[in-house]
């Protein structure tokens, strides 16, 4: 009877760190939820504060060297805790998905997620509803459709999503007017809206100041002045 509940409690234990590294990665294991000062946490930075454990940046770039084959689900409540959280950097760890994913959504104060390089195939939902963000980075994954609840980012200054499997851009894109960089080179386009892409920030910026793009390496005002087939035939 003992040794299956010390069997039970080695499974829950194994699920919790699954949830938030992968099964047989240990590369987080002094991630205790609840435990010792989360300031000391791998990858872990904090600010000055009135109060106790202000997190203000997660910095887990290719943390699951090793296991980057293995794909990683992370729990969404495990960051969540951190409401004052400014940066998210989970770049280069096979992640396919999120456990919890609502928990992300304490996280208002966030200006800078880093997703890039991954195996991720969508851009979810909880992203575009933390409207505190500048900079998205999602570049290197398998995104095939682009998202169209972006009307709400106000704050959005830099996107990038290149080298995905996109194949048009949403409309929506024209009202993200506080945008300045969008990089969406090596994609699969079929049909580019660059007349959405023009509007674009134009409410924040002058009409000279358009949003930089690279398609194929071409910016955008070359696209928009010499044709938008010009990038297919280069």
């Amino acid at each position: 009877m003992e040794k299956e509940k010390e069997k039970e409690d080695e499974e829950k234990k194994n699920k919790k760190k699954g949830m938030l590294v992968g099964y047989n990665s240990t590369a987080l294991e002094d991630w205790v939820i609840g435990g010792r000062d989360c300031c000391n946490w791998t990858g872990v930075t904090c600010g000055n504060s009135s109060y106790h454990h202000k997190v203000i940046l997660i910095h887990l770039y290719n943390v699951r060297e090793g296991f980057i084959y293995e794909e990683w689900y992370p729990n969404g409540s495990h960051f969540g805790q951190f409401m004052e959280l400014e940066g998210l950097d989970l770049n280069s760890n096979g992640i396919a998905g999120w456990v919890d994913p609502q928990g992300f959504m304490n996280l208002q104060n966030l200006k800078t997620l880093e997703l890039g390089d991954n195996h991720i195939k969508r851009v979810d939902p909880w992203i575009l509803n933390i409207t505190s963000l500048e900079l998205i980075w999602m570049a290197s994954n398998m995104i095939e459709e682009f998202p169209s609840g972006f009307w709400g980012m106000q704050n959005l200054q830099d996107l990038y999503l290149q080298e995905n499997d996109i194949m048009r851009v949403h409309p929506s894109i024209s009202n993200i007017t506080s945008l300045e960089v969008i990089d969406l080179d090596l994609n699969m386009f079929k049909e580019f809206p660059s007349d959405a892409l023009l509007r674009a920030g134009s409410k924040a910026k002058p009409p000279r100041q358009l949003p930089r793009t690279l398609i194929q390496g071409e910016p955008l005002n070359n696209m928009i002045n010499e044709g938008p087939n010009k990038a297919d035939s280069a």
